[in-house]
């Protein structure tokens, strides 16, 4: 119903409506309200809850990782596989079952591992075993497709998945080189049962269809438990890995996800170097579960207060419409020029006080009138007193430029540049209404104040920028900069015998502009530095009587506590003001 249909509507009507609307808007706001809180502290516990999960996980995962890292390692070092490997063709039989007793000795020692080696391969450069353990072989040419990846690794170990005997297994590989030479002799190939991973992680449960696995950076499934995460295969979002690096990069471990048909929170974690990333997907269902039942339970209670409210509203309202009823009925006739009425009244509620004095009001409406009139006239008398009291700043901006003009043809150059700067601030402080400006026009205001400045101090100081230009549009409160330099001039020329450098430097900072203003004048420390300028605000020579804690509270009263002002000062070695604002480019 709109305004204006409603305005027709009788009383009678507009208070039915009225109680409905009252009752409906709290229990509608008490209920989104409640839906949305409820959201959010499920979606908050889970997201701590996951990562905490997901971190304790990834420990253990990654301390498997490095005890098969160690294991390599250790091969690698062995001095009958060095041996073995660089003189393999001259090696006699039992020379051999020696290796083979050795090596398999030290997997034996090695029983919390061993339970998951599938097969163990090392091999020389052509690819002769110089030892070989486990049942699930590697074929030839998948030998030697393994050996270029670990060529290309140099000597590093290398993690990915493969699939042997019918089983997924997790592939360990490395190029062994000799220790003296660090030439390659020769290759080492590790199949480990998969569930030297899944059995670490296989009990985590974090809602209705949501998955664990470890994918690999670009994108291929190592290990997983859930039947629609394909291990060996691209994951089916692709989009998964693009954000997973992103957000790795900026240090989070936790985003959403968006795909075609549904929304996924993604705790993840970096394993194996970077190279694996741990993660979950819990669809965002889970978390609007359990507050589609508490909504439901507050429509239920919302329908029977609808119900109550209507029958107490048509019962309340009839009590209230009949005695107006007969109260408009009289208005109409005073409407119609008919001032002499007589209105029964019983009763000592407010209606009858209304209907009471309805009568006295009629009489006194002529009178109001004549003094409102009178008011009216009073009032605008005096809004014409206060319009010749002002000044006008264009005649006040107008009459200044005039004055540097006049002093330009009597070649009176410094006059005629203090006053078209003069005039410029006037115009940017009384013509230009504009809170937020752009920081080139900001440097203009403060190029216009150095040049009155250097009238009075001549070249006792200098001042130099270094803008990104990229910033010179974006927004900035008005005569922020101004207060700060001319702090630097006022204190930093005290007890120095050299020129007052000013150096003023911005450029954006992640997501601020950060605005530096140091100079090599006399400094103070902070908390004395601070006290002193802030008192400047009684000093009759400024010409802003502006402290630097007030353009601080400035800044944050208008964007907010995380931005402001920083001063670092020390004595006789200047003074640093650092300035954080938004990026606001309109």
């Amino acid at each position: 119903m709109n305004t204006k249909s409603m305005s027709r509507a009788k009383l009678k009507n507009k208070l039915i409506a009225s109680f409905f609307i009252l009752a409906l808007t709290p229990t509608l706001v008490v209920g989104i309200f409640s839906c949305y809180k409820s959201i959010n502290a499920i979606k908050s516990k889970t997201m701590k809850y996951s990562q905490q999960i997901l971190r304790e996980t990834s420990i253990n995962i990654e301390s498997n990782i490095n005890s098969i890292n160690m294991i390599c390692d250790e091969i690698l070092l062995m001095e009958p596989v060095q041996y073995s490997l660089q003189n393999y063709k001259d090696l006699d039989f039992v020379t051999k079952g020696n290796n083979i007793v050795n090596i398999t000795d030290y997997f034996t020692g090695r029983y919390q591992i061993l339970k998951y080696l599938n097969d163990v391969e090392i091999v020389t450069n052509d690819f002769e075993f110089l030892y070989n353990y486990g049942y699930c072989e590697f074929k030839k040419e998948e030998l030697k497709s393994i050996a270029k990846m670990a060529d290309e690794l140099d000597g590093k170990i290398g993690w990915s998945y493969i699939f042997l005997n019918n089983k997924s297994n997790i592939l360990v590989y490395r190029k062994l080189k000799s220790e003296k030479t660090r030439k390659g002799i020769g290759y080492l190939f590790i199949a480990l049962d998969e569930q030297l991973f899944t059995n670490i992680y296989k009990d985590i449960n974090l809602g209705e269809k949501s998955e664990v696995f470890i994918i690999d950076s670009q994108g291929m499934v190592i290990s997983s438990i859930g039947t629609d995460v394909k291990m060996g295969k691209k994951y089916k979002q692709q989009n998964l890995i693009e954000e997973l690096l992103k957000h790795n990069k900026e240090n989070e471990n936790i985003f959403t996800l968006v795909t075609d048909k549904e929304k996924y929170l993604v705790p993840n974690m970096p394993l194996n170097n970077e190279e694996w990333f741990l993660v979950s997907t819990i669809p965002y269902f889970n978390f609007n579960k359990e507050s589609h039942e508490i909504m439901l339970n507050i429509i239920w209670v919302s329908i029977v207060c609808i119900l109550a409210i209507a029958f107490l509203s048509i019962t309340i309202s009839k009590i209230i419409w009949r005695p107006l009823n007969k109260l408009v009925s009289h208005m109409k006739d005073v409407q119609k020029g008919k001032f002499d009425i007589e209105i029964d009244c019983n009763g000592n509620d407010e209606i009858s006080y209304l209907t009471t004095n309805f009568k006295n009001m009629v009489v006194q409406i002529e009178r109001l009138i004549n003094e409102v009139k009178k008011e009216q006239n009073e009032k605008r008398e005096i809004e014409i007193q206060m319009l010749q009291a002002q000044i006008n700043p264009h005649f006040l901006f107008n009459t200044l430029n005039s004055l540097k003009w006049t002093a330009m043809i009597s070649q009176a150059n410094s006059v005629s540049k203090g006053l078209g700067a003069l005039a410029e601030i006037l115009r940017s402080t009384i013509i230009e209404k504009n809170e937020l400006i752009s920081i080139k026009d900001e440097v203009k205001n403060l190029d216009n104040y150095i040049i009155i400045q250097k009238i009075r101090y001549g070249t006792s100081f200098d001042i130099t920028y270094d803008i990104d230009n990229q910033l010179l549009d974006c927004k900035i409160l008005k005569f922020l900069l101004q207060p700060i330099v001319e702090n630097s001039i006022i204190h930093g020329q005290n007890n120095i015998d050299h020129t007052l450098e000013i150096r003023l430097i911005c450029y954006k900072e992640y997501d601020k502009i950060k605005i530096i203003i140091e100079d090599n004048g006399s400094g103070l420390d902070e908390n004395k530095l601070m006290k002193e300028l802030d008192t400047d605000k009684r000093n009759k020579e400024k010409i802003s009587s502006i402290g630097i804690y007030n353009v601080s509270e400035r800044i944050k009263l208008t964007f907010g506590e995380e931005y402001g002002l920083y001063i670092k000062g020390e004595k006789n070695l200047g003074t640093t003001v650092t300035i954080y604002i938004p990026i606001i480019n309109d």
